[in-house]
């Protein structure tokens, strides 16, 4: 996927498993998904989560998983840089974003839910993982500054606000880690009953894809396929 805005991604599928899964059934019609965020002139937040024509919003992207004071960076073109206490803390790449509260509330009490997608083109993202324990790791910082969870309230881009869940952009080739990072989150979301939660991946046609194989995708809510570029 180009580091830019996606525009659309219809027929998405539901997950599946080798060991007879519970299927959820979605609705006829299936629903509609927007990448939003990482062109300077794409139309804001706000008139997308106006836009009734989408469900799910992907907020594009985390770039990179280990930046500054080893923190994620978060790369969405209309933010101006760090909070106060993300550069005391070192999170230089990490973004304040306020200004994006109240369209990311919008988006939510309409019924659409938001998503962090992570990745993007290789050349501009970093999301390659050393092994098991680097997945487990990233997957519990991400879960602490845009979910559920509560480790590091002060360094939280949106605030109290709980994004519904992570998107797998991964396009390097390199699926180490991926696995254990999927199943913490998925751990990790069942630990907040407050809200339902969402793994989403977003695989190339090649199958099984390199970056995101079949034992990742198996545990993804919904796969929107990239049907381009590869």
């Amino acid at each position: 996927m180009f580091f830019s805005k996606a525009l659309a991604a219809a027929g998405l599928l539901a997950s599946t498993s080798l060991a007879a899964p519970t299927v959820e059934r979605r609705a006829a019609g299936g629903k509609l998904v927007v990448y939003w965020g990482a062109e300077d002139d794409s139309t804001t937040l706000a008139n997308v989560c106006a836009d009734p024509s989408y469900d799910i919003v992907n907020l594009a992207f985390l770039s990179h998983f280990f930046a500054g004071g080893g923190y994620p960076q978060l790369s969405l073109s209309t933010l101006g840089g760090p909070s106060a206490a993300q550069r005391a803390a070192g999170a230089t790449n990490l973004q304040d974003g306020t200004s994006l509260i109240p369209a990311i509330q919008a988006c939510q009490s309409s019924g659409k839910k938001v998503i962090l997608s992570m990745g993007g083109a290789t050349g501009f993202s970093a999301v390659t993982l050393t092994g098991d324990s680097q997945g487990q790791q990233i997957a519990d910082t991400i879960w602490n500054l845009f979910l559920g969870g509560t480790a590091n309230p002060t360094l939280r881009p949106f605030g109290s606000v709980k994004l519904d869940g992570v998107d797998l952009d991964n396009e390097t080739g390199n699926p180490t880690g991926y696995l254990a990072m999927a199943q913490r989150f998925k751990s990790n979301f069942a630990k907040d009953t407050s809200k339902k939660y969402y793994l989403t991946a977003a695989p190339q046609c090649p199958f099984p894809d390199a970056s995101e194989p079949l034992n990742v995708c198996q545990l993804a809510d919904y796969i929107w396929v990239q049907f381009y570029n590869n």
